[in-house]
């Protein structure tokens, strides 16, 4: 993703009060409390509700086409994860006993 994508995003992140770790829950919740205070109907700024409704569109645009990754990795898993993922289903490390066929 290019760098102003990416500021585009944090900016967003930022108007919404979001931290760097969130759902697409949070970010819904979190959007529908600010659009109740700066809605226009509602005595609200209307320049302030454009731009909560870009960042909204722009953060979830983004969840919706980011490819995420449906295969397990090493990349923060703790020793025992470690282990599991790399030995777990061997019979000789985990203990098991080999399915006779």
């Amino acid at each position: 993703m290019f760098p102003h994508k990416w500021r585009q995003l944090e900016e967003a992140r930022r108007l919404l009060g979001l931290p760097r770790q969130t759902s697409r829950a949070e970010i819904r919740e979190r959007y529908r409390k600010l659009a109740a205070r700066y809605h226009p109907d509602r005595a609200g700024d209307a320049e302030k509700m454009k731009a909560l409704n870009e960042a909204y569109r722009l953060l979830m645009d983004y969840c919706e086409h980011y490819r995420i990754e449906l295969a397990p990795n090493d990349q923060g898993a703790d020793a025992e994860e470690w282990w599991f993922l790399h030995f777990g289903e061997d019979p000789v490390w985990s203990g098991k006993k080999a399915r006779e066929e």
